[in-house]
């Protein structure tokens, strides 16, 4: 399986040693992610550092051990470009369009536990629960 990896699935992998860390871990799946995705979660580091209870060097520690366990494959956002302009008239979050596009760009899934990527109708958007149950 293919997939877009949205920030709030990877925050979900950090934050509780669960399903969704597993899944991403242990299968055998190819996952991408848009460049800036690291920064975003750095955004985040305090509200991670909080909720994990780990420095934010350790929680950036982990991080990095899921990605490159994982394999996950980081996409420049130079390469969304011809995708870019349709993710921003489809998106309701201007957060999430690189996500979009990226998947547009791969004509494959996001898995995001955002409800207003479902509302979109450029790309399949799967949640965790959805994710999960295919295993």
């Amino acid at each position: 399986m293919e997939l877009v990896l949205d920030a709030n699935v990877i925050f979900a992998a950090l934050i509780k040693d669960g399903e969704t860390r597993r899944f991403i871990l242990l299968n055998d799946h190819s996952f991408y992610i848009p460049e800036f995705s690291f920064d975003e979660m750095l955004e985040h580091a305090k509200e991670l550092e909080e909720k994990i209870g780990l420095p934010a060097n350790e929680v950036g520690l982990i991080l990095e051990h899921i990605i490159f366990t994982a394999k996950i494959r980081i996409v420049p956002l130079s390469e969304l470009s011809d995708f870019t302009k349709k993710a921003i008239d489809v998106c309701t979050d201007p957060d999430d369009t690189a996500y979009v596009a990226l998947a547009m760009k791969l004509n494959i899934p996001l898995w995001s536990n955002d409800t207003k990527l479902k509302k979109q109708n450029a790309v399949k958007v799967y949640n965790s629960a959805e994710i999960l149950k295919q295993k």
